[in-house]
């Protein structure tokens, strides 16, 4: 009989694991999948911010040739200078995605904000090839 209850324990032991290993590999894939949305905000935010980091040495630039008189500004040099001011709103609009909600889930919209971030980017190369930058 003392054979039979060993097994028995192990058997429980055995389920208990498998409970224990299934819970542990969910949250490895939340986690995975974490990460990998974050990865994505971080190379959009990277791109943006090179874009935004030329823009402002455009505009750092244009203020140390035209002064602050604004006549001496053309409609080129001030496109340049909105175009700067348009990706400071697009740099904000991507830092102030959510990873996560307030309970610890991957935010459930996750994809979508991904994807306005990319249109941003897009929006924002577009803008600096407009306007020389």
């Amino acid at each position: 009989m003392g054979a039979r209850y060993v097994l028995i324990a192990a058997g429980r032991q055995m389920r208990a694991a498998n409970a224990f290993y299934a819970q542990a590999e969910s949250h490895a894939q939340i986690c995975r999948a974490i990460c990998q949305f974050a990865d994505r905000i971080a190379e959009i935010t990277a791109a943006m911010n090179l874009l935004f980091t030329r823009a402002i040495a455009a505009c750092d630039q244009l203020i140390q040739e035209k002064g602050t008189e604004k006549y001496a500004y053309t409609d080129e040099d001030v496109n340049i200078l909105m175009t700067c001011a348009n990706l400071a709103g697009a740099v904000c609009t991507i830092l102030t995605v959510p990873i996560m909600d307030s309970q610890g889930k991957i935010a459930e919209n996750g994809q979508e904000l991904i994807a306005s971030g990319v249109e941003l980017l897009t929006e924002a190369q577009s803008m600096c090839l407009e306007a020389g930058i």
